[in-house]
């Protein structure tokens, strides 16, 4: 799928309702919170080259608020979901809560960390 089609997708639906698919591995440190270990390449043939006997992922370390939302994600719970859990859990107005996931996932996605369930079914019914 294109650029252009991911944005129309992404356009046409509501944010609150958009369901985050993680895309990377995590870890749980000792302290509670995650790590995202993102693969520094995506194709193994290139990774085995130019890696060696370095590491294959970059680290990605988590804050509480960070650790608790990326573990709620499950690919069922739209963003609208998450707020209203981190709502409760840290004492926040719906606002607010709201605006710091709805966030949060924009840079997930950026980023490519995570994708969305309503991109991955156009895709399905669309091959």
């Amino acid at each position: 799928m294109n650029f252009f089609q991911r944005r129309k997708i992404l356009k046409s639906t509501n944010a609150y309702d958009l369901i985050p698919i993680r895309r990377c591995e995590h870890t749980l440190e000792e302290n509670g919170l995650v790590t995202i270990l993102v693969p520094k390449f995506r194709n193994e043939k290139i990774a085995k080259f130019m890696l060696g006997r370095r590491g294959k992922y970059i680290f990605i370390h988590l804050d509480e608020t960070g650790t608790f939302v990326w573990l709620a994600i499950d690919g069922i719970s739209s963003i609208h979901a998450l707020s209203e859990k981190l709502q409760l859990h840290f004492e926040e107005t719906l606002e607010q809560a709201g605006s710091r996931v709805n966030k949060f996932m924009s840079r997930l996605y950026e980023e490519r960390y995570i994708t969305f369930k309503q991109l991955e079914d156009w895709e399905k019914n669309h091959q």
